[in-house]
């Protein structure tokens, strides 16, 4: 979650400033608007597969819009030399970086949801005769069956309780690989929770 803020702050920051110094330039505002409508796109989109991001998501869309909103609105440009555009294009460069680089975290999480979904649906069905509990089903922190399963940024599901706990207690990194959690966000397995509830 801090990094998503981190980086909507950033955001925010760099679209003050190119609004600022962005204003009268017509090429550069059509470009802007270009990469400005293909990230509004892509947050729109992710806004429907992450719940927890959903705020977040629609704060920036929102962002986008003011942003292509007030470069519409601009229709007296001036001329600047080319050490300032050359400045400015520089400046447009790192918000699309920036934009993307929020893109591949979405797509990574995506990632990881679909593959647990494909291992519990496997798992499930090889199982389902032994009518056990899976190793799946068990949480990596208590070592007790789930009962609200959910997805970290590591790609790996835990009780919600106890990776809340875990966050609660000043720890940022991941209980099974011990690396940097990139966000704290987390969301709810229901094909997991599902196959759980059917066994029970």
């Amino acid at each position: 979650m801090e990094t998503l803020e981190n980086e909507h702050d950033n955001l925010r920051l760099k679209a003050e400033e190119l609004e600022s110094n962005y204003k009268d330039e017509l090429i550069l505002r059509k470009e802007a608007e270009i990469a400005l409508h293909k990230e509004r796109n892509e947050v729109e989109a992710m806004a429907q597969m992450f719940e927890t991001c959903k705020i977040e998501q629609e704060n920036l869309t929102s962002q986008v819009r003011t942003w292509q909103d007030k470069y519409d609105q601009e229709l007296s440009v001036r001329k600047e030399t080319e050490d300032s555009l050359s400045r400015q294009k520089e400046e447009l460069e790192i918000v699309k970086g920036l934009l993307e680089a929020f893109n591949q975290e979405a797509d990574a999480m995506r990632e990881e949801r679909d593959s647990a979904l494909e291992t519990v649906q496997e798992l499930t069905r090889k199982h389902s005769e032994e009518r056990q509990p899976l190793p799946s089903f068990y949480c990596p922190i208590t070592q007790e069956v789930m009962k609200d399963p959910h997805f970290a940024a590591d790609g790996f599901t835990y009780e919600a309780e106890a990776i809340k706990k875990w966050f609660s207690t000043g720890h940022d990194t991941s209980p099974m690989t011990n690396l940097k959690l990139s966000h704290r966000n987390l969301v709810p397995n229901r094909a997991l929770r599902s196959a759980i509830q059917d066994l029970s």
